[in-house]
């Protein structure tokens, strides 16, 4: 027998909460994944500029770090470890997440290493 016109059923209940709890979690968790993606496009196209003439290796950082200030990231000059030698330019950074949920925190810790071969 079905719920009486008008009210919910205890499927549809579990169901909507099911819904709820997945765009919480997903509002909740979706960032940290979105600054890191953002953080390791921005590395991908600064180490593209800096392998190429004039052989910048400040552009590859001022690509990081001004995508690491548009996400908030409280990312340093001296966090980035920017290497070259004869064959590539490399970048290396990291840094850590917290995630706070009800009764639970999450800390995540996101790495970006990445090279260019020297054009």
């Amino acid at each position: 027998m079905g719920a009486e016109k008008g009210k919910l059923g205890l499927g549809t209940l579990v169901f909507l909460s099911l819904v709820a709890l997945g765009i919480y979690l997903g509002f909740k968790l979706a960032p940290p994944y979105w600054e890191y993606y953002s953080l390791k496009e921005a590395a991908r196209q600064g180490l593209v500029s800096a392998s190429a003439p004039p052989y910048r290796e400040a552009d590859a950082k001022e690509f990081v770090l001004e995508k690491a200030k548009r996400v908030g990231l409280p990312l340093k000059e001296g966090d980035l470890i920017l290497l070259r030698d004869g064959k590539a330019v490399r970048i290396e950074f990291s840094w850590e997440r917290e995630v706070v949920l009800p009764y639970y925190t999450r800390h995540f810790a996101f790495t970006v290493k990445d090279s260019e071969p020297i054009h």
